[in-house]
């Protein structure tokens, strides 16, 4: 069965530029105008997944996110939030509401993607092995919960260079030392290293996409220099971003 996603956009030009992407993916999509005919739709769509726009006529985003928030039956679904809004302000109100990723206007199309498909591949793995393995689940449940929404933070945030662990543990409701030693129990990383690793992995799948130059993913993965970024990622990958795509960084 496809998996179904929602688009609440009030600009149909976005709308069928989103649509045509994605139904060439095989998702079965639905559409809004604005927010309030989404939370409309949303009993007889059912979606796996809601592409929401900030700013809209009759109800808007943040409008939408928080009687999103509210309902018992649909406040799991994963957003994501689209916004022609560049500022670092206008981001955070977003993620405050309950966004799971932001992206700015004009967005890279297999950036959109790339976004849509982690964020349902890991739901589908939580799934799989809820299934197969509920009482172990039951067990693991807390760190699970924990490591998800850690996830789901630094994604939200890999543009965000100056994510840290005082901002995380502000976000995740810890004391930095408490979550400081909770990851470290849980992965056998560092803050730092969990938070830079996060953003190599996704960088070396934008550069296996070719989803944009060198220099602009490192941007896009939090890496506002590129010297760092080339080191950290040879001495991650063994090898260099341009030894890996065999084209300049340019390109």
């Amino acid at each position: 069965m496809s998996q179904r996603i929602l688009i609440i956009e009030d600009d149909q030009f976005i709308v069928e530029a989103i649509t045509d992407l994605l139904e060439l993916k095989h998702y079965e999509v639905y559409t809004a105008n604005n927010g309030l005919v989404g939370l409309n739709k949303l009993p007889q769509t059912r979606p796996d997944l809601i592409i929401l726009d900030l700013m809209m006529p009759v109800m808007d985003g943040l409008q939408f996110m928080e009687q999103l928030r509210k309902n018992a039956s649909y406040k799991h679904l994963p957003v994501v939030m689209l916004t022609a809004k560049h500022t670092q302000e206008n981001k955070i109100e977003g993620l405050e509401y309950g966004a799971d990723y932001y992206i700015t206007k004009p967005f890279d199309h297999k950036e959109l993607l790339l976004v849509i498909e982690n964020i349902l591949n890991r739901r589908d793995q939580v799934i799989e092995k809820t299934l197969h393995q509920p009482e172990q689940i039951f067990a693991e449940s807390k760190d699970n919960q924990f490591l998800a929404n850690l996830h789901d933070l630094v994604m939200a945030n890999i543009r965000n260079e100056d994510l840290d662990l005082q901002e995380i543990a502000n976000r995740l409701s810890y004391s930095p030392s408490s979550i400081q030693k909770k990851i470290k129990r849980l992965t056998n990383k560092s803050v730092s290293q969990y938070v830079r690793e996060f953003r190599l992995e996704y960088a070396k799948q934008l550069i296996e996409q070719d989803a944009a130059s060198i220099k602009e993913i490192a941007f896009r993965s939090g890496f506002h220099s590129h010297a760092y970024f080339t080191r950290c990622f040879r001495e991650y990958f063994g090898t260099t971003p341009t030894k890996l795509t065999g084209k300049n960084e340019d390109s």
